[in-house]
């Protein structure tokens, strides 16, 4: 995770968390001070939806949630 760009919304510093599955990259940006959360893969942002795929092949069996 790294502090990388300002919200779009707000203007506040944003933290970046991206997740790797195979050659597909996805980034979350999300901002703490107003709550918005963007998914941005290939530089242009997708819905949630899109992106949970990838998120959720990222994370290793033993550490999800069940």
């Amino acid at each position: 995770m790294t502090a990388h760009s300002a919200c779009a919304s707000c203007g506040s510093p944003t933290i970046e968390i991206t997740f790797h599955r195979e050659q597909a990259v996805v980034t979350l940006h999300s901002c703490s001070a107003c709550d918005t959360r963007r998914w941005v893969q290939g530089g242009h942002e997708i819905d949630r939806g899109a992106a949970l795929p990838v998120v959720v092949a990222a994370v290793p069996p033993g550490a999800r949630r069940g």
